[in-house]
């Protein structure tokens, strides 16, 4: 980057979680992929997130700022817990995936801070899971608004696709 040159700056918006293998729980979640990376190749990118405030809410941002995922939008929930996946690998070797429901990120709040944010940054990247739950949802059509340049990150999983939808 050259002398007055603005660096490149974005915002991810949807899940973080544990995917729970049978070989151990691994940091996970599309948009904090995306984040963790653009941040390794200089980006500064924020994750927008919500975590429940639970031991692994506390272990997941200890995590992602020791990786040097900026943390300041994670959002606590004190009812619902941090997100989690339970991954299973059947007889044939396929990987089935249980997205548990209700958990923290389908409630992402937005507030005039976060529209401002979204406002003045280059992009806003955000995964299509975010969009099971209606919370999140209507969070993100607010983000859409005001975000200069989008990009989805589409995560098909059954139950939220299927041959029998179309979307």
């Amino acid at each position: 980057m050259k002398n007055g040159e603005k660096s490149i700056q974005g915002i991810c918006f949807g899940e973080v979680l544990w995917d729970n293998l049978p070989t151990g729980k691994k940091l996970g979640g599309a948009p904090l992929n995306v984040a963790y990376h653009l941040n390794k190749l200089g980006v500064t990118t924020r994750m927008l997130t919500r975590i429940g405030r639970d031991e692994n809410g506390y272990e997941l941002r200890k995590v992602c700022e020791d990786l040097g995922i900026p943390t300041d939008f994670f959002q606590y929930d004190a009812l619902l817990p941090t997100s989690t996946v339970e991954v299973s690998i059947d007889a044939k070797r396929d990987v089935h995936y249980d997205i548990v429901y209700p958990v923290a990120w389908d409630r992402i709040a937005v507030d005039s801070a976060v529209l401002e944010a979204v406002a003045t940054v280059d992009f806003l990247v955000y995964g299509s899971l975010a969009c099971r739950d209606e919370v999140s949802f209507q969070s993100l059509l607010l983000l859409l608004e005001k975000a200069r340049f989008r990009v989805m990150d589409v995560n098909l999983r059954t139950p939220y696709f299927g041959p029998e939808k179309n979307t």
